[in-house]
């Protein structure tokens, strides 16, 4: 592995591996950890603008010239404001599973700018239209690294648990009940889920009283398999449910 400097991060050097040029060491564990556990990923390839490019209009900016001899307002060629430049910022690492959206930042020594960049991603991702579960890890360790992935193994697997539980809907429903399907599969997306199991007790119901309603239904049975499965989920995250004891 070939090393060169790197100033995004203090005191790290860039590192050629698998025929990529990663930003440190630690990257290149990671990057190592995500393909031996078969985990889909992107990595620094997709720049954000956290700050986009603008034109000063009320600003007039005085500052130094080149040689710091004359202080100087600031304009272009043509005698225009002066642009000023995005700010940009490049994930390290970025994975999508299922509803899930992931984001790793790998730092060991950060610089000065990065927790800026940060506050502005995290701005940017609260206020965006992403309807996904958005986790965003930042180990410093090679053991946090692979504490990182545990959590991550687990997501996956949630996640084709939430699948599994979208197929049954899905055969149960079939095509006649598009409006009950997307209202479940928007409770599952929202981690609603315990209206989502309410919603789906309410269907095994129609479908067993009421004959005419069952009609519409495409296998009932999948419903059972349904809640079923979302019990089993729900109780997996948060454990099973306990009765409360309380002295006298």
């Amino acid at each position: 592995m070939e090393e060169l400097t790197n100033n995004r991060v203090r005191g790290a050097r860039k590192v050629e591996y698998d025929g990529k040029l990663f930003d440190s060491k630690l990257e290149v564990n990671f990057y190592k950890l995500l393909v031996s556990n078969n985990i889909p990923f992107e990595y620094n390839n997709n720049t954000v603008k956290v700050v986009d490019d603008f034109r000063l209009d009320k600003v007039n900016y005085y500052s130094s010239d080149r040689n710091n001899r004359e202080i100087t307002q600031f304009l272009t060629k043509k005698g225009l404001k002066q642009k000023i430049s995005a700010i940009k910022y490049t994930p390290d690492f970025i994975i999508e599973i299922g509803s899930y959206l992931i984001y790793v930042e790998l730092k060991g020594y950060q610089n000065d700018v990065y927790p800026y960049k940060r506050k502005l991603f995290f701005s940017l991702l609260e206020n965006s239209n992403i309807t996904k579960q958005i986790y965003f890890f930042e180990p410093r360790t090679i053991k946090q690294s692979k504490t990182v992935i545990e959590i991550i193994k687990s997501l996956l697997i949630m996640s084709n648990s939430i699948d599994r539980i979208k197929k049954c809907i899905t055969n149960a429903l079939g095509g006649q009940k598009e409006l009950d399907k997307d209202l479940l599969f928007n409770l599952l997306d929202d981690r609603d889920f315990d209206r989502a199991e309410e919603f789906l007790t309410s269907l095994i119901i129609k479908f067993e009283g009421d004959i005419n309603d069952g009609e519409g239904f495409q296998d009932g049975s999948d419903l059972y398999t349904a809640k079923s499965l979302l019990g089993q989920y729900i109780s997996d995250i948060y454990g099973p449910e306990q009765d409360l004891v309380f002295d006298d």
